[in-house]
């Protein structure tokens, strides 16, 4: 197949590669930076690897297996445990389960509320 109409080698293709190998320079070097340093890069970083990803044109799957996966589990231990004492208990939150909530009809009748302008 022709480079030049190979969907893989496409504009949008490639900048998310580019934006996603930053990420991993960064996740996989955390340690080696300050904290407020590190949530700055993120934050600029996680939302813009979002939007590349939803350029990303539609594919046929070759394999039905799907890709293979390159990160062990013990790379992705190291990582985790770089960024959980990186962030400390900045990292908590602080989980509300309230069982109609669960439901998709309530969300949509909330944000319905919300967009009349009758909501809380």
């Amino acid at each position: 197949m022709d480079n030049n109409t190979d969907p893989v080698y496409s504009r949008n293709v490639i900048e998310f590669v580019a934006v996603a190998n930053e990420f991993c320079k960064y996740t996989e070097h955390a340690s080696e930076l300050k904290g407020d340093e590190l949530l700055k890069i993120l934050q600029r970083i996680l939302p813009l690897m979002y939007l590349k990803a939803s350029l990303l044109p539609q594919l046929n799957h070759y394999f039905e297996d799907g890709n293979e996966k390159f990160a062990t589990e013990s790379d992705w231990i190291r990582i985790h445990d770089s960024l959980k004492e990186k962030f400390g208990t900045a990292n908590d939150y602080l989980e509300v389960f309230d069982e109609k909530r669960n439901t998709s009809d309530w969300f949509i009748a909330r944000r319905q509320k919300e967009f009349r302008g009758d909501g809380e």
